[in-house]
Parts: C-alpha cells; sequence; structure tokens
C-alpha cells in the first residue's frame, strides 16, 4: 500500500481539480491487487519493481480515459506559442499570460487552463513510453522474453531519461525537477522561477518533447535487438 500512496500523490498534477483522490486510490489498489495476482517469483524480479510499474499504469490508464479534452487542444496550444513569440520580438521580453491570452482573445485563466491540458497529454506520452507500451510489449511476447527482461528494459529507459535530464538546459532541468520531484504546481513553480504561468507550461512542453526523442532512440534499438 506504501506503493500505491506514492503514485497516488506523485502523479496528483496529472488529476488534481477533476479527478477525486479517493477514486484514483481505488485504482491504484486494484494495480497492486493485479500485480500481486500475476507475479511470478520463478523471473527473479523484485515485487516492489514489478508492482511499481503496474500500479503506476493502472493510474495512468485510469486518468487518461476520465479525461475529456477537446480535440482543438493542439491548435490551441500552436496558437499561443505563436502569439508569445510575436509578441517577445514585438516589445524584446517575455509577455505576460494575460498579453498572450488577450492576443488569443481569452482570458488568462482560460489560456493556462487549455495550457495545464497539453501538459497533461505531454506527459501521458511520456510516461505510456516508460510504463505502458503496447507495441513493445507485444514484440517482447513475440519473441518469448519474460518480464525480467521488460522490466530491465523499463530500468534502462529510467536511466536514458535521468541521463537526458541532466542534458537539458538549467531552467528546463529545474522545472522538470520541481514538477515530478517536488510535485509542485504550474504556478508554484512560475513563483520560483520568476515566470508566468504560461511561460512554464510552454518550457516544460519543451522538456519533455527533448526527453521523448532521446527515450525513443533507446526504444528503437531495443524492438531491433529483440526482432
Amino acid at each position: 500500500m506504501s506503493l500505491v500512496r506514492y503514485y497516488v500523490f506523485s502523479l496528483r498534477n496529472m488529476y488534481d481539480g477533476y479527478i477525486d483522490t479517493a477514486d484514483v486510490t481505488n485504482e491504484g489498489v486494484l494495480g497492486l491487487m493485479n500485480a500481486i495476482e500475476n507475479f511470478d517469483p520463478e523471473k527473479k524480479v523484485k515485487f516492489e519493481t514489478y508492482a511499481s510499474i503496474v500500479i503506476r499504469g493502472t493510474i495512468i490508464d485510469y486518468i487518461r480515459k476520465n479525461d475529456n479534452i477537446p480535440h482543438r487542444l493542439s491548435k490551441i496550444g500552436k496558437e499561443a506559442q505563436d502569439a508569445f513569440n510575436a509578441l517577445y520580438m514585438e516589445n524584446e521580453r517575455e509577455p505576460t499570460d494575460e498579453e498572450v491570452a488577450r492576443k488569443l482573445g481569452l482570458n488568462s485563466e482560460e489560456l493556462n487552463k487549455y495550457l495545464s491540458r497539453i501538459m497533461l497529454y505531454q506527459v501521458f506520452s511520456l510516461d505510456e513510453l516508460l510504463y505502458n507500451d503496447v507495441e513493445l510489449k507485444n514484440e517482447l511476447s513475440d519473441n518469448s522474453i519474460g518480464a525480467t527482461e521488460e522490466i530491465i528494459f523499463r530500468e534502462d529507459l529510467i536511466k536514458r531519461l535521468s541521463d537526458a535530464i541532466e542534458t537539458l538546459p538549467e531552467r528546463e532541468r529545474l522545472i522538470i525537477t520541481l514538477y515530478y520531484h517536488e510535485s509542485l504546481k504550474l504556478r508554484e513553480i512560475g513563483e520560483v522561477l520568476e515566470l508566468t504561468e504560461g511561460r512554464v507550461s510552454q518550457l516544460h512542453a519543451k522538456a519533455v518533447n527533448t526527453l521523448k526523442s532521446s527515450l525513443e532512440d533507446l526504444r528503437t534499438d531495443y524492438l531491433t535487438q529483440i526482432d
């Protein structure tokens, strides 16, 4: 249960405000029960390692299923970035959230809500690569590779992720650390770095895309090895 509580807390930025914590905890417990039922001691893998992957994946699947995000988000994300760049060139400084929102015909609260949801999808896609890669699982199954090899691969992914984080620019690295390790909200990170919430979201998106590219390279190499 300590693993369930840990992931309910560490993933709270993904669901806080629109999914009840008790519901997320229940899903985590279901993930734990699934891990207990399917754990094979003969694979020589620690139960905690196996259960962590199953619990986290179960919670992320539940959050994704309960997140009704409009399709126009990707368009708004691009428009927000274009507006930010235009205002930056025009004023020779980073624009405020209010200025970007005004250019898009929104208020700052609406803009930050959209940016937060866009960021949530980016987090999902990164977590999916780490914990819920269906194509990889099919490849492992087809090649009769057991749970030990899959978990080793996950550990390689996480190590590559750690190394990639170290190569990020200082501000992006700090945002990743504060968001995932310290579980701060975008607004709180903005206060620490003296940036607007919208700008923090944009920098987070840039960092996540860089990290995803690094992990995709490792995933491609691994699939080639087991092909």
